[in-house]
């Protein structure tokens, strides 16, 4: 079997809703976005994480709104062709980068909020 540090894992084109869930002191990546999974994220809590929030990468996709990261490494990873679209998220308190798009990544972010 295959070993994650993710909370959850959309691949393989996965779908799912996933709204006022709480991600916290689990791993350390909340959400791991890959192989075009296309999940919705909407008004979900990050915490105590000591990695990424939202990690998206190889082709993932999604639509991530109004979510709230407090005290994490990192708020949310684009990379290698992953394509979000970032949409008033609150990223608060990260200890490395609030946003980081790296590798090839790309993304539509608007009207976010990162600060200490």
């Amino acid at each position: 079997s295959t070993h994650s540090d993710a909370s959850v894992i959309v691949r393989s084109h996965g779908r799912g809703v996933f709204t006022r869930c709480l991600f916290a002191a689990f791993g350390r990546i909340g959400i791991q976005v890959d192989d075009g999974g296309d999940p919705i994220l909407y008004e979900n809590t990050f915490g105590s994480l000591s990695g990424t929030c939202i990690d998206v990468a190889c082709g993932g996709i999604g639509t991530f709104t109004k979510n709230n990261m407090t005290d994490v490494a990192r708020g949310v990873t684009v990379s290698i062709l992953g394509d979000p679209l970032i949409l008033r998220n609150t990223i608060q308190g990260a200890s490395s980068e609030g946003i980081r798009v790296h590798d090839d990544g790309c993304g539509t972010f608007v009207d976010n909020t990162v600060k200490e």
